[in-house]
């Protein structure tokens, strides 16, 4: 066992090859990407999650945490901070004295990715979406609060993927956020931060595959608290080989709550329509929805989304959604396999009203035959209508009444 204890050599990133043709387009979007990856056993994340609890992991060189004491030196104890701590404690007891049980059951590795989407500046936000253009809304699937975004017993079985709405560093923290709750629930995502210790890029995206599910948690915030370990006996082969595995997209939308007295020179209300952060933000939408381009597999997978980019980062509900939905329906319409599941959960009194206005406007849409097309280039050549407060789904509606 003395060499699971020493320190540990962090492995590095290493390219993958992709059969690329660089001028091949799809609906104007081009699809290069570059991908590096890191691949590890159960044991060696085991092993790296140890030196984590121990603090034995240096600094790192960007002076952000990378240790488990920022959990249990915690000067403010509350009980999120509690609930990851025990879903650790629950990881270590459950999953790594059963290791050889489990990895007999599933023997798949833990992926890491990092996928970037290349020359930025070609991308052009005017898309044109009349090719092969889709009215059928049954691929997004819309749910409120009363659904837990975060796990889902119905569909264990399929392969989820659960947007992270991480901020430019992607990793654990002790504020209860929806980030935090993704990997303080599923703990082997946490060397994430020993892995990738630098913020991400433009257009990039982490993906993270094969992590186990190991705790349910309920309320958010600081109120966030542990409500179940998902391991009941780990003696039970029939519950281990039911745990859930997930896998996650890591992608950072503009921080504007940082760019509130910013000079607007563009004279738009929202800060989300001027042009730096809708093209930054598009292009992180395509780099999730690229993700599931090719023949992924013959099984159902499902996205799960929301409100990314608002609440801490200040983002206009209406225009985030839009984007996601604009490009998921770029990728997503040509495979019948993939499903994108939408959330309309915040902290804000309005999530009621905000998620009927998204059924009523996809209704709309829906049943007048209207396309994407259509609806991006409306907000696109029309950004200085909208005020902050506006309800941006009944504007479109109702000036496509009009027209």
């Amino acid at each position: 066992m003395k060499e699971l204890f020493e320190k540990p050599y962090i492995i590095e990133w290493k390219e993958e090859k992709i059969n690329e043709k660089e001028e091949e387009k799809e609906e104007g979007i081009k699809k290069k990407q570059k991908k590096e990856k890191i691949e590890l056993n159960r044991k060696q994340i085991w092993c790296l999650l140890t030196h984590m609890f121990f603090t034995t992991m240096d600094e790192s060189i960007h002076k952000y945490w990378n240790n488990f004491d920022i959990w249990y030196h915690c000067e403010e104890s509350n009980n999120c901070v509690f609930s990851y701590l025990l879903t650790l404690f629950h990881y270590f007891i459950h999953i790594s004295l059963n290791d050889n049980e489990i990895q007999n059951i599933n023997p798949k590795n833990i992926i890491f990715e990092k996928i970037t989407l290349e020359d930025n500046d070609n991308y052009d936000y005017n898309i044109d979406c009349n090719k092969g253009e889709c009215n059928n809304i049954k691929w997004i699937n819309l749910y409120d609060k009363k659904n837990n975004m975060l796990f889902d017993y119905n569909e264990s079985q399929s392969i989820e993927f659960v947007v992270d709405f991480a901020n430019s560093y992607v990793g654990f923290g002790i504020s209860g956020t929806q980030e935090e709750m993704i990997l303080g629930s599923s703990p082997e995502s946490c060397i994430i931060m020993l892995l990738s210790p630098n913020p991400m890029k433009y257009g990039q995206i982490i993906v993270i595959q094969n992590v186990y599910v190991i705790a349910k948690f309920k309320n958010y915030g600081r109120n966030l608290s542990f409500e179940k370990c998902l391991i009941k006996d780990c003696n039970k082969k029939d519950n281990i080989s039911t745990l859930f595995l997930r896998h996650i997209i890591a992608a950072d939308a503009s921080e504007l709550d940082i760019n509130e007295n910013i000079k607007n020179t563009e004279n738009i209300k929202i800060l989300d329509l001027q042009n730096k952060y809708l093209k930054r933000d598009f292009i992180k939408a395509i780099a999730i929805m690229s993700l599931f381009q090719s023949n992924l597999l013959n099984q159902d997978i499902f996205i799960r989304s929301g409100l990314w980019g608002c609440g801490a980062f200040c983002g206009n509900k209406f225009i985030k959604t839009l984007i996601q939905f604009v490009a998921a329906h770029i990728f997503l319409k040509v495979n019948p396999n993939i499903h994108f599941k939408f959330y309309c959960i915040d902290d804000s009194l309005q999530e009621d009203s905000f998620s009927y206005s998204l059924f009523s406007f996809l209704k709309y849409k829906h049943d007048n035959h209207i396309c994407w097309n259509h609806i991006w280039r409306f907000v696109l050549n029309n950004k200085s209508l909208f005020q902050l407060d506006d309800n941006i789904f009944q504007i479109i509606i109702q000036k496509n009444k009009i027209n």
